[in-house]
């Protein structure tokens, strides 16, 4: 992803003191006043910068990068791409109460995987912290950006093992918000690193509830009986075109601004105040981000490598087929994407909460 200085393909930055005065123009008769000053602002004040894809290093970063097996090697020689990173997990020994694996993957464009992804229990309760980061910067700015939000957040979360729902989503965004300063902190300290960012889509999984928060274009999908019941709603000025009736959701797949963030962790300008959604109490809801979970459902955390690069009824598709086997699943959505171009790096983390006569109830969960 591109900072936002501008509408990739079709400004040139050296005539940039014409265009805007254009540019101003022509978007006051398209869209509006309100929304020309919308994205005009938005172009004056820069963005959070440019995305890649997620690989995790070994070592002692807590983003993962698990060796590939046999399966997922075959993949990756299927779609002519020698490198492909995943992790699995279960929960609740032989009768587990949910599965889940994750899968990243450079793409066939990008020279460097700036995704990274996180999928751990937090020690002492039956509970799964998964996290997908999408680096944006160049000069290593991306990578290095997602890294220190990734080891922010999973070991803020960590520390988890006794607190509510309620609690478990302040921590959340406490991680969010801790991460956010430190990626500002160290990129005013290093050379080349000034604007570095990533997105952030996270959920805390519990035997009945999930709660979610994220900032940028990263989203969370939430299936039950294969059919999309959710989605989380991207940070992006084509999200603010969709709001305002101005582009369809089919337009925007498409749109030139389809790239542009209106928030994310890090990023520039440097006063930027990162925006987490949903809060805890929004509007006339009551804990939008606490959804309720049934033995069968599917929850989906990805990149917008997947997301921008198949269409939503092949994404259902997959679902449809893989879903109750979430390894199998990842393998697939990453293969799906490279197939349909792999212009961005991808990563999938798949949940499934597995049928079964008896589920464990968290007590803390409770109320």
């Amino acid at each position: 992803m591109e900072p936002l200085r501008g509408i990739e393909g079709l400004v040139d930055n050296d005539r940039l003191p014409d265009l805007k005065t254009v540019l101003r123009l022509l978007l006051g008769l398209v869209v509006g006043g309100a929304a020309a000053w919308f994205l005009l602002s938005l172009w004056r004040s820069g963005s959070p910068g440019e995305r890649g894809s997620s690989r995790s290093e070994e070592g002692e970063s807590t983003a993962e990068r698990p060796p590939a097996d046999e399966d997922q090697a075959s993949i990756a020689e299927e779609a002519g791409i020698d490198e492909s990173s995943r992790k699995t997990l279960s929960m609740g020994g032989a009768t587990p109460w949910l599965e889940a694996a994750a899968c990243t993957h450079r793409g066939k464009v990008r020279d460097e995987n700036q995704d990274r992804f996180v999928l751990q229990e937090i020690p002492g309760r039956k509970a799964v912290v998964a996290l997908v980061n999408d680096g944006m910067g160049g000069h290593m700015g991306g990578s290095v950006a997602a890294e220190v939000a990734a080891n922010t957040i999973a070991e803020i979360m960590k520390r988890s093992e006794k607190l509510d729902p309620e609690g478990l989503y302040e921590r959340l965004a406490e991680s969010f918000e801790r991460a956010d300063l430190a990626i500002r902190h160290r990129a005013s300290k290093e050379t080349g690193l000034g604007g570095m960012g990533t997105t952030g889509v996270a959920a805390v999984v519990l035997p009945d509830v999930l709660i979610h928060l994220h900032t940028g274009d990263s989203r969370l999908y939430h299936y039950r009986d294969g059919q999309e019941i959710y989605r989380t709603k991207d940070h992006s000025v084509v999200r603010y075109l969709q709001e305002e009736g101005l582009v369809s959701e089919a337009e925007a797949r498409n749109h030139p601004m389809r790239s542009r963030l209106t928030s994310s962790l890090g990023g520039s300008p440097p006063e930027r105040k990162v925006t987490v959604e949903p809060r805890w109490k929004q509007g006339a809801q009551e804990q939008p981000a606490v959804r309720d979970l049934r033995p069968g459902d599917v929850v989906l955390l990805c990149s917008d490598g997947l997301s921008s690069e198949i269409e939503p009824e092949t994404l259902d598709e997959v679902v449809r087929k893989h879903g109750k086997k979430p390894a199998q699943f990842v393998r697939e959505a990453v293969k799906t994407a490279l197939d349909a171009g792999g212009r961005d790096n991808v990563t999938v983390i798949a949940l499934y909460v597995c049928r079964s006569e008896r589920r464990p109830r968290d007590p803390s969960s409770a109320g």
